[in-house]
C-alpha cells in the first residue's frame, strides 16, 4: 500500500487582510482622507467584478479608519492645544529615536545654525498652573548637540509649535538646556 502525500495548501486570506490594513493606513497617511474614500468606492465597484476582493476592501477601510483615529487623537491632544496657544512648558520625556543633526543653511543673507532633532514620548508636561501626565509622541528641536540615546529620560523647557508632521502631536523648540535625568544604559568599560 502506497501513501500519498497531501499537498499543503496555504490560505492567503489572512495575509491579504494584513496587506489591506497596511495599505489602508499607508493611503490615509500619504493622501487625504477624501481621496482614500474615493479609492475605496472604486474598489467596491471592483468587488462586483471579483467578489474575492471583498476582504481586501474591508481591510483597506479598516486600515484607513485606524490611522485616521490615531491622527485625530494626536491633533486633539493636550500637546496640540498647547501648541495652538503658544504657551511654553516644562516637559519630561523619553527619547525614542537617535538625534539627527542638520547642516548649516543659508537663508538670504543669514546663516542658519545647525539644529538637533529627535523624537520623544512626552510623559509629563507642566504648563504653568496645570500639570499633565500623558504618553504622546513629540519632536524636539535643539540648537546644541547633546549626547543622548534612545531610552534616555530627558527634561527640558520648550515652546510647542504646530507641526504638519502626522506622527507627532507637537514639535518643541527647546529654549534652554536639555538635561538627561535618567540614562537608558551605561557603557561599561
Amino acid at each position: 500500500m502506497r501513501f500519498q502525500r497531501e499537498k499543503a495548501s496555504f490560505d492567503f486570506r489572512l495575509l491579504l487582510f494584513g496587506i489591506g490594513i497596511w495599505l489602508g493606513s499607508l493611503l490615509a497617511h500619504q493622501f487625504s482622507w477624501p481621496s482614500a474614500v474615493l479609492l475605496l468606492i472604486a474598489l467596491i465597484f471592483a468587488i462586483k467584478l471579483r467578489p474575492r476582493l471583498a476582504i481586501l476592501v474591508w481591510a483597506v477601510l479598516l486600515g484607513c479608519c485606524i490611522y485616521t483615529l490615531h491622527y485625530a487623537t494626536l491633533q486633539s491632544s493636550v500637546l496640540a492645544k498647547l501648541a495652538q496657544q503658544g504657551e511654553s512648558a516644562k516637559v519630561i520625556a523619553t527619547v525614542t529615536s537617535d538625534p539627527k543633526i542638520s547642516e548649516p543653511k543659508v537663508n538670504g543673507s543669514l546663516l542658519r545654525e545647525p539644529r538637533t532633532s529627535f523624537l520623544v514620548r512626552a510623559n509629563w508636561v507642566d504648563a504653568g498652573e496645570i500639570q499633565y501626565q500623558l504618553r504622546l509622541p513629540a519632536r524636539v528641536l535643539l540648537r546644541d548637540q547633546v549626547p543622548i540615546k534612545p531610552g534616555d529620560q530627558v527634561e527640558f523647557f520648550g515652546r510647542p509649535i504646530v507641526t504638519r508632521e502626522k506622527r507627532v502631536a507637537a514639535t518643541f523648540v527647546v529654549d534652554g538646556q536639555l538635561q538627561v535625568i535618567n540614562a537608558a544604559y551605561r557603557d561599561w568599560e
